[in-house]
């Protein structure tokens, strides 16, 4: 039996004023964020976890979880990540 859960939810982005590594802000409003979920929902499959040390990581990553499905919640992006 594994000490770890299948599946388990997450925030992975807050909505509101953001600054990128170039210093350019945006206000990210809970419209961008229903795009993105609508975005994911295209797909229809679950997409990989990885994690880059600079920038946003490649596609030949090895996965560490699965994210299956996305939601907003009030400004905030939640994931629900497997396996």
């Amino acid at each position: 039996m594994s000490k770890f859960p299948k599946s388990v939810v997450i925030e992975v982005f807050r909505g509101g004023k953001q600054t990128d590594s170039n210093g350019k802000s945006r206000d990210w409003t809970e419209n961008d964020i229903d795009k993105i979920v609508a975005g994911y929902e295209k797909i229809g499959e679950k997409v990989p976890a990885t994690i880059s040390k600079i920038g946003h990581p490649k596609d030949n990553l090895p996965a560490l979880a699965w994210f299956s499905e996305f939601a907003r919640k009030g400004k905030s992006l939640f994931a629900k990540m497997d396996d």
